[in-house]
């Protein structure tokens, strides 16, 4: 897979490409003056992470049909529309954890368009929203959310044991029969699974 990242300054730039390297793929860097290199048409996703929304969206409009996940400063929701009609294929907050942005490129990767709040932090609401679903035939209890929650925030099994004094094996069980319960295999697959719910 390659990845063309688009940022107004080299630090964004260069942090975009070190998680997206340690992801596996492929980092072609561009700068805000993109030129005639939108023309190529080589690319799986594009991460555009500049300041200006008109410009990320300008962007976006250029690169067609390359999926683009946009990484925005502000949470303004005309400009998340605004990027929904573009043609964006994500719109997520920078502060999204390395874990959640891999996961995030992955569904975008796949064909999915991604605007959920729920994508850049695993906010409490989150984890409320999936274990109160009614429509589920084997809902989620709240600790099996709670956990969930804390995955798409971007956290290990370590992590979220600490946080939460459990034992680490758990965490492991409560995430078996939660896959189980999604229908997915992967911590990956879980993440989609529940930015979907939650949107």
């Amino acid at each position: 897979m390659t990845a063309l990242v688009i940022a107004d300054g080299d630090v964004v730039a260069r942090g975009l490409v070190a998680l997206l390297g340690d992801a596996g793929r492929a980092v072609v860097v561009a700068g805000p003056h993109l030129g005639l290199q939108v023309r190529n048409r080589t690319w799986d996703v594009a991460v555009v992470a500049l300041a200006d929304p008109v410009r990320s969206l300008d962007v976006v409009r250029r690169l067609a049909p390359v999926p683009c996940v946009v990484l925005h400063r502000t949470g303004r929701r005309a400009d998340r529309e605004a990027a929904w009609r573009a043609g964006a294929a994500a719109w997520v907050g920078l502060d999204v954890t390395a874990f959640a942005l891999d996961g995030l490129l992955s569904a975008v990767e796949a064909g999915e368009r991604v605007f959920s709040a729920a994508v850049p932090a695993a906010r409490p609401l989150l984890g409320q929203s999936l274990s109160r679903r009614s429509d589920d035939p084997d809902p989620l209890t709240p600790r099996e959310a709670e956990i969930v929650a804390m995955v798409v925030a971007g956290h290990t099994n370590k992590q979220i044991a600490h946080r939460l004094g459990l034992a680490e094996q758990t965490v492991k069980n409560h995430l078996v029969r939660t896959m189980d319960k999604a229908g997915v295999s992967s911590r990956v697959q879980l993440y989609g699974w529940a930015v979907s719910r939650s949107a």
